[in-house]
């Protein structure tokens, strides 16, 4: 059965994030509904005006929750282009394939859409949308793990100390590529965030659902590994010694390709 909106639903344009169908409830208001009741059918875009938008931008992410929770559909557009672009290079700098990134992103607002009425507020809104894009990443991770291989196009090693150097060296460039694809999915979802996104160790634990204590310790982990990984290049290449032993290696610091929205 074909849902009907007040103006005609275009062909699905490529990179399209589309979300289910608003439904009216007892009370008249629209809410959310998952794919589970509504089916693939029922999938439309967003719809939101120049107007619309204009006047819901400056509404903080509660308020366009909230909105969106009451039936407004243009305010979940907002929180859409608000944070697609940090959402997709979450994607990108986990999965490094433009394709899959879309992918996850369009699933990750998909997800965060059908789950808004059990969002409790007691962390913020990007917060959330993170622990829903990392989980969506890691879950992709092991369902291609024997395929799966990253490719970090350029990174920085950060010393313990104040100093930051710059690697450029192809070899090991590739070595350090090999040590992080070795790093199990928590490990390597913590050393992303704390490096890529510069978070601290208390927003990773609320991210990943697990103690600041855990989150140190996988953090903790994580580098050991990685120098673990890379002892014998290490060995072999005397010159590096005094960098990469004290080192977190940035990870994915080349912007990831641009990602078409076609509702914005």
């Amino acid at each position: 059965m074909t849902t009907q909106t007040s103006t005609a639903t275009a062909k699905r344009p490529t990179a399209q994030i589309y979300f289910p169908a608003s439904v009216k409830n007892a009370g008249g208001n629209a809410r959310p509904q998952s794919t589970s009741q509504t089916g693939s059918k029922a999938l439309e875009p967003f719809e939101a005006t120049i107007l619309e938008h204009q006047a819901l931008k400056e509404r903080d992410d509660f308020e366009l929750i909230d909105l969106t929770l009451a039936g407004e559909k243009a305010a979940f557009e907002i929180l859409v282009k608000r944070y697609s672009g940090s959402m997709y290079a979450l994607a990108y700098r986990m999965l490094h394939d433009p394709d899959d990134a879309a992918d996850i992103c369009q699933d990750v607002f998909l997800k965060a859409y059908e789950a808004l009425e059990s969002f409790r507020k007691k962390s913020s809104f990007y917060t959330w949308l993170y622990r829903i894009g990392t989980n969506s990443c890691i879950n992709h991770i092991r369902k291609n793990q024997a395929q799966h291989h990253i490719e970090f196009a350029s990174y920085h090693a950060f010393k313990e100390a104040d100093t930051l150097e710059t690697l450029y060296k192809t070899e090991l460039q590739e070595v350090v590529n090999d040590a992080i694809e070795r790093l199990p999915e928590k490990q390597k979802a913590t050393v992303m965030l704390r490096v890529c996104e510069g978070m601290s160790h208390r927003e990773v634990s609320h991210i990943l659902k697990c103690s600041v204590g855990t989150a140190k310790a996988n953090y903790f982990h994580a580098i050991r590994n990685l120098r673990r990984f890379m002892k014998n290049y290490i060995a072999a290449n005397e010159d590096d010694a005094d960098v990469i032993p004290s080192s977190l290696l940035r990870i994915g610091n080349v912007a990831p390709p641009s990602m078409s929205l076609g509702m914005f």
